[in-house]
């Protein structure tokens, strides 16, 4: 999602109060899971292509937006693409290592999973390996200032928005990003993974076009994935809850208070994951990717008076993020009821005398930066402004209750939403933005920009994206369009700050 020069996207018991419950009727209807893209009744290891029948995706239907009035798998837009959400959820989960038919022993989190094995960044436009040593292999959180002619890396602590989130332990978030096999030999290919393949790229009159899922089957080959996920430090205590793994913390000298760059060994545990797959247009789908969003149940709570989703304008009353979470909270990852007098949704303060937000040597790494209320010292309060679409939230029931009977630990995971470029009519009063939903942001990934009409979701806060040579036109500062949208192009609104292809030298 970041500046010119970066790269580039308690089981079930809790489901309803972790998952956007708001207390509307039940729906008449209830929508069907589909746990495998091959149209088997099994959590399976196949990356959805596409989502299934969908009949009022055709051009000939106006499509009017989510809708708490549906009665029949006829009328319900969303569950097709909520499934394929859930299905490339399982399947990138999956073990890397386990066999392919036995999700018991493929989801029980223990090891590499199937996206992990998937390029970062540096893998294709180059970088530092990074200066710790690193005698167990283990995952690199890179935190550089600068590298020849890449920008900085700081992006792995900072948000879209170009801030940090502190979590109730006083420890920064952290981010990284991976493409498939798919994106990376497209970028290659066509020399991408250079400033100088870039500029030759675009004064040849090409217009990047990712690879997208085959469209005739929901089970055929794969287009072009990103995934963007965000992590908490967690102690031992913790790990049963989280998907976790050991990571090397290595933080440039610039980012720590100091000077002296920081070594470190830490437990992290999965708190959010976009998984983001380019799609072709299919009548009210546009070719804007298709974006699905996870987060863990214990991030944050959902703010006492959240918005339905429905109601695409009640982005008025919650301006500026101010989405207050109920009175009687539990403590929550990104949430404490001991700082219930600060005010959700704020990002940390950058002091004036600081250039940028530094890391402490000993936790808690961003001590510095909490807030004090009431004799306590407080991270980031979040709360959710937005409640879970209904239709996607029995769904969530469904998938959860398949992981919870394997023991799986992604039942603690649940699906915010899916977010797709459409054709919506509209109606004269309620907001339409061209995205359903149109409001969806992930509170550990998109916490300071819930209500934000225009970028307050993943698809139109990419609508702007570049590549990071500017084609000399009339205006030399306006970077060279891109016609579909990933997080690994940039030019998106400024809040956005969004990622784009490096340039190395």
């Amino acid at each position: 999602m970041h500046d010119s020069h970066r790269y580039a996207a308690f089981l079930i018991g809790a489901v309803l109060c972790s998952a956007g419950a708001a207390g509307e009727p039940p729906s008449k209807y209830t929508p069907q899971p589909v746990f495998c893209a091959d149209g088997s009744n099994r959590l399976c290891t196949v990356i959805p292509s596409t989502l299934g029948p969908d009949p009022l995706l055709k051009p000939s239907l106006g499509y009017k937006g989510l809708s708490n009035d549906v009665t029949s798998a006829a009328q319900d837009v969303q569950t097709p693409f909520d499934n394929m959400s859930w299905q490339m959820f399982v399947a990138l989960n999956w073990q890397a290592d386990k066999p392919k038919g036995d999700p018991r022993q493929g989801l029980t989190g223990a090891g590499k999973t199937v996206w992990q094995t998937y390029s970062r960044p540096e893998d294709v436009f180059g970088g530092p390996a990074g200066r710790c040593a690193n005698p167990k292999k283990l995952p690199r959180f890179n935190l550089i200032a600068k590298s020849g002619g890449q920008g900085p890396r700081d992006e792995e602590f900072l948000q879209a928005t170009g801030q940090p989130l502190i979590d109730v332990n006083g420890n920064w978030t952290l981010f990284e990003r991976r493409l498939n096999d798919v994106e990376k030999a497209y970028i290659t290919g066509k020399g991408l993974n250079t400033y100088n393949g870039q500029k030759a790229f675009a004064e040849g009159g090409n217009t990047v076009d990712f690879p997208i899922g085959q469209m005739t089957t929901p089970a055929g080959a794969v287009g072009a994935i990103e995934i963007k996920a965000s992590w908490r430090i967690i102690g031992d205590q913790d790990k049963a809850r989280y998907f976790n793994l050991q990571a090397l913390i290595d933080v440039e000298g610039a980012y720590v208070r100091g000077g002296k760059p920081l070594c470190q060994e830490l437990s992290l545990g999965l708190v959010g994951l976009h998984i983001i797959q380019n799609n072709g247009p299919q009548g009210n789908l546009l070719p804007q990717f298709i974006w699905a969003s996870f987060e863990h149940q214990d991030n944050a709570p959902l703010a006492r008076a959240a918005c339905d989703p429905t109601d695409t304008n009640c982005y008025k009353k919650i301006a500026n993020n101010l989405c207050p979470a109920p009175a009687d909270t539990r403590t929550y990852s990104f949430n404490s009821p001991a700082c219930a007098s600060v005010t959700v949704n704020v990002p940390p303060s950058l002091p004036k005398t600081e250039k940028a937000f530094l890391w402490e040597r000993q936790p808690p790494y961003a001590k510095s930066y909490m807030t004090r209320a009431n004799g306590n010292a407080c991270g980031t309060q979040v709360a959710r402004c937005w409640q879970v679409y209904g239709l996607t939230r029995q769904l969530n029931e469904a998938w959860r209750a398949q992981l919870t009977a394997i023991n799986s630990v992604f039942a603690n995971y649940f699906l915010i939403g899916t977010n797709w470029g459409g054709k919506v009519e509209p109606d004269g009063e309620e907001l339409v933005n061209g995205s359903v939903p149109a409001f969806m942001g992930n509170s550990t990934m998109e916490t300071y920009i819930q209500a934000d009409p225009q970028v307050g979701n993943c698809v139109n806060c990419h609508a702007g994206a570049t590549l990071a040579y500017k084609k000399a036109t009339s205006d030399p500062k306006k970077p060279l369009p891109i016609r579909l949208i990933s997080a690994s192009c940039s030019g998106c609104p400024k809040t956005c700050a969004p990622t784009s292809t490096p340039a190395p030298s």
